[in-house]
């Protein structure tokens, strides 16, 4: 199963549905999998839930999209690329369930279990993925999560310091479940090192879906998700190619068997 690249435009769009549109195409020719947006449907409850400063809460207000975007994009995405959608409060998981094959939970909702209780119900057989820091794998998580489902490691610092990633956290993550004898759900890694081989590394460790943040050239300075850590789009380009190097590197459907030019070179093999 190749490695499944989420193309995150989280706030970049500025609140311009023709830059959300050209983010979409910057993630298509990154060769992305699927490109996702952040939904709020209440500033205001967001940030009462989050506890958050005044400051925050006009963020939120100034980069939350109509709801009508959801299917303006999902329908211009079309059979270019898959559409995704990260839903913050348990109510809004019911209006983003009809334009998306899978579910997305941040890092700072995986202990929300009305949420993560909504995004399981709502998903039937569709997959859940959740963004958690290792040492967060709270019990309702732990317990209701499936094998078909996803948990992707984060650092929640923008950008992140490559001080503070431990990808080995990426196994970690998985062994937690093998330790109580459950099959682990797919393992990711969250990137926001803005590190062009980042994602490439994760999948080195074990990550089987990397989700990292893209931007435009003309994405406002003062825009939350226009720092160091969101790729622009040759950027994106290079980190997605780096990605399926690592793939081919790691090809596992390559097994043991020696390659025909191994078997070639076989011949001159010293033997004593």
């Amino acid at each position: 199963m190749s490695v499944f690249v989420i193309g995150e435009m989280a706030s970049a769009h500025d609140g311009d549905i023709g830059k959300a549109k050209s983010l979409i195409d910057v993630a298509v020719k990154a060769g992305c999998n699927a490109v996702k947006v952040q939904f709020w449907s209440s500033a205001d409850r967001l940030a009462d839930r989050r506890r958050v400063p005044q400051k925050y809460r006009d963020i939120y207000k100034r980069y939350m999209i109509p709801v009508e975007w959801l299917w303006i994009l999902r329908d211009y995405c079309g059979d270019r690329i898959e559409f995704m959608a990260t839903c913050f409060l348990p109510e809004d998981v019911e209006v983003v369930s009809p334009h998306v094959n899978r579910f997305k939970v941040s890092a700072f909702e995986d202990n929300a279990c009305d949420l993560l209780r909504e995004s399981f119900d709502w998903a039937d057989e569709r997959q859940v993925i959740v963004s958690v820091n290792s040492d967060t794998l709270n019990e309702y998580l732990f317990s209701n999560i499936g094998a078909h489902d996803a948990l992707l490691y984060c650092v929640t610092s923008y950008p992140a310091p490559l001080t503070s990633i431990n990808l080995h956290s990426i196994m970690w993550i998985g062994v937690q479940f093998t330790k109580s004898n459950r099959t682990s759900p797919r393992l990711g890694f969250s990137d926001h090192t803005g590190h062009l081989y980042a994602g490439a590394f994760s999948v080195c460790s074990g990550a089987g879906i990397v989700e990292v943040h893209m931007k435009l050239d003309s994405t406002d300075p003062d825009n939350p998700d226009g720092g160091s850590f969101a790729h622009l789009p040759q950027a994106l380009k290079k980190y997605v190619s780096n990605i399926r190097e690592a793939e081919s590197l790691l090809n596992v459907n390559a097994g043991r068997n020696p390659s025909s030019g191994e078997i070639a070179m076989m011949q001159y093999k010293v033997k004593t």
